[in-house]
């Protein structure tokens, strides 16, 4: 493929982008991680790319955390938008897929090799079919392949069942405070595990990051917090299984 023809990858999550480019549709170059909270539009993004790498593409392919229904393209959890055409018309002249970020990762889970998967449990046979793709971050993205067509969802905003072991008092003061039923994104994403925190430390600011609460492991809130945490995952993965 000749570098006229290099495809620009992008993920736009909610608080990182991450972009690289490819010259023959498998091997990445010049990969680069941004905070998104430093740029006012997604063309400023791509315009810092483009001067850090040298680079001038005209092609790209862009997942957001967002649904993608129309030209344009609202951020669920941040606030930055786009339009598709206008973005064409400015930077991607000559091609430009947009995808929901969980839809661009499910289209890649056939690349997956076995030395890159963790089975959890005991795993008897390889099961066949239907797969989910679920990624908790700053949000909590669903995708789900059937009969290897992706499909896109917005999942991570199903209510939680009121009866969840552990969670009723929690879900109680979410409830009060925000007039609404807590949904499954509310708790398992970042805001979730801070939200978590504080509930059980009884403070108003979390003296951790969420980084820092999965990992601390002598703090005993961070600990009942990722055990929390944990568990209603295993709730949402059965429920959506």
């Amino acid at each position: 493929m000749k570098k006229n023809d290099a495809i620009l990858v992008a993920e736009i999550g909610a608080t990182n982008a991450r972009l690289a480019t490819t010259l023959d549709k498998i091997n990445l170059i010049e990969i680069r991680n941004y905070p998104l909270n430093v740029f006012s539009s997604v063309n400023n993004l791509f315009e810092k790319y483009f001067k850090d790498c040298g680079l001038c593409l005209k092609r790209g392919i862009i997942g957001v955390a967002a649904p993608v229904l129309e030209e344009e393209v609202k951020f669920t959890n941040i606030d930055i938008d786009f339009n598709q055409k206008s973005l064409r018309n400015s930077i991607f002249k000559k091609e430009l897929l947009v995808l929901n970020d969980l839809e661009l990762q499910a289209y890649g889970l056939e690349a997956v090799i076995e030395n890159d998967i963790i089975k959890i449990g005991s795993v008897k046979e390889e099961k066949k079919g239907s797969k989910v793709l679920i990624s908790p971050g700053t949000g909590l993205g669903l995708a789900g392949i059937v009969n290897k067509e992706v499909v896109f969802t917005e999942g991570g905003h199903l209510e939680i069942p009121s009866n969840v072991q552990d969670f009723n008092y929690i879900f109680k003061k979410f409830e009060k405070e925000r007039k609404r039923l807590p949904t499954f994104e509310d708790f398992l994403s970042g805001k979730g595990i801070n939200y978590i925190f504080c509930y059980l430390s009884g403070s108003r600011l979390s003296p951790y990051s969420n980084e820092e609460i999965l990992i601390n492991k002598t703090d005993e809130n961070c600990i009942k917090t990722r055990k929390m945490i944990t568990f209603l995952l295993s709730v949402y993965l059965r429920y959506i299984a």
